[in-house]
């Protein structure tokens, strides 16, 4: 609701299918994206008075996600999820700037974002792979370094379907460029997208391919 979109209604029903609203004024903490995984709210029961008739209503301070209880494997593939979770306790990547741009991006702790580090073994609680690994050997040193309570599969950034992966052509196309281009950032070539008939993924998809 609002002209911004800054605030947030619905609907629920109770197991006597009695009908309240459910308002939040405060968004910081909210994800629609995220409505299969709120697993409790915060807030405080008022009275709704409106043209004469009076409703309860639930004002909401706050959200905490997590995995559903029905989820009991040590292993979740999330890869299908349209949304980057706030419910792991921690996220890994092999890249710095990956890192850095999704820490930005979706505005989290960066305490919470790890760099893989085969040298330095640790036990994680709730923990979502975050990049794809190189090769099988890449993800089988990665369980034998980290010791993982779950591991959510995540792999956001080579999540390409069939059809989306580039073919040889536009393969050739962008090695072509970055041989005339040399020392450019991605985000300077993210420039060159509709000349390359590439976008911000197929982009990134082609480079882990060459590297």
């Amino acid at each position: 609701m609002g002209s911004n979109q800054q605030y947030f209604k619905a609907s629920l029903k109770s197991d006597t299918k009695q009908q309240f609203d459910l308002v939040s004024f405060n968004l910081a903490n909210f994800d629609e994206r995220l409505l299969n995984y709120v697993a409790e709210l915060y807030g405080g029961i008022s009275l709704n008075i409106w043209r004469g008739q009076a409703k309860l209503q639930i004002i909401v301070a706050d959200f905490r996600y997590e995995l559903p209880a029905t989820t009991t494997s040590r292993v979740v593939d999330l890869r299908s999820e349209q949304t980057t979770l706030h419910v792991g306790d921690s996220y890994l990547f092999y890249h710095e700037d990956l890192a850095e741009n999704f820490c930005i991006q979706e505005q989290l702790d960066r305490s919470k974002i790890l760099l893989v580090d085969y040298d330095e073994p640790r036990r994680l609680q709730s923990a979502a792979l975050m990049e794809l690994p190189q090769t099988p050997n890449d993800l089988r040193q990665l369980f034998k370094t980290y010791e993982f309570e779950r591991v959510l599969l995540k792999f956001n950034y080579d999540n390409l379907t069939i059809d989306q992966i580039p073919d040889e052509r536009i393969f050739k196309n962008v090695l072509k460029y970055v041989y005339q281009h040399p020392g450019l950032t991605i985000a300077s070539y993210n420039l060159a997208n509709k000349y390359l008939e590439t976008n911000e993924s197929t982009l990134k998809f082609i480079f882990r391919v060459f590297f």
